[in-house]
């Protein structure tokens, strides 16, 4: 959550996801809550929820009065990892000074293998990234085909 948003769990619990506070306990309401809040601000996601949860999400924020906050919640990226049976979650932190090439990750020891675990989830997401460059080649190979056929075709008919 950001912070001038000034909104706790239960007011989450009680505003933004009851039944599933009601139904798994205000921990979980709590931690569900927050996607569910960010998706009734953000224009993308707005249109997939219904318009009660909509309206009972929005109408409840508007009552607090904090209209300079925007979308009261913040994208993280979150890492869910065990070690020796204990699974923790570690938030990884975008550098923005360097242009986003280094990425530290908050309350991480020294301990390998979570070093291994913060390597493995970067690793991750360079796969995505190499995978959306090679979707871009594919379709501009396939652009480049067409224009080739085509040119092939014109050529036949001169």
């Amino acid at each position: 959550m950001k912070e001038a948003a000034g909104i706790s769990d239960k007011w989450l619990c009680r505003n933004v996801a009851p039944n599933i506070a009601a139904s798994f306990g205000n921990e979980v309401g709590a931690i569900l809550a927050k996607p569910l809040l960010w998706a009734a601000y953000d224009v993308e996601w707005l249109e997939r929820l219904s318009p009660e949860i909509k309206h009972r999400i929005i109408s409840a924020f508007i009552w607090l009065e904090r209209v300079e906050v925007g979308n009261p919640v913040k994208i993280v990226e979150i890492i869910a990892m065990e070690v020796d049976g204990v699974v923790s979650l570690v938030e990884m932190i975008v550098n923005e000074e360097d242009g986003g090439d280094r990425i530290r990750a908050r309350d991480i020891t020294t301990d390998s293998r979570q070093w291994r675990t913060h390597v493995f989830a970067r690793l991750g997401t360079t796969a995505k990234t190499t995978n959306e460059i090679q979707t871009l080649q594919r379709l501009e190979f396939a652009e480049m085909k067409n224009r080739i056929r085509r040119l092939e075709e014109r050529i036949r008919v001169l």
